[in-house]
């Protein structure tokens, strides 16, 4: 559907580099880069826009969980978004 860049995975996460979705909002929208239903947004179509093919955004399936629990890279979601500056200047 979108055809934005999928940046290529660098080296292997380290465990540090993954972050609850709820404490990444929030230093998302301390750091001032946007609300935190900007990126519930974006969260909600990470399938679409790149996000999980990434790996910046990574869904934990448990059984019996209704939803996903969803953790966020750091490292992989700032490389996807500094590509998505060139993808909507394009």
């Amino acid at each position: 559907m979108f055809d934005h860049p999928t940046p290529a995975p660098t080296a292997a996460p380290d465990l540090t580099d993954f972050h609850t979705f709820k404490h990444f909002a929030r230093d998302f929208e301390r750091q001032k880069l946007g609300s935190v239903q900007s990126l519930r947004w974006l969260a909600r179509f990470r399938e679409t826009n790149g996000l999980l093919a990434s790996g910046a955004m990574v869904e934990l399936k448990t059984p019996g969980a209704t939803r996903p629990r969803l953790l966020v890279n750091r490292p992989r979601f700032a490389q996807w978004l500094a590509t998505q500056s060139t993808a909507v200047a394009a």
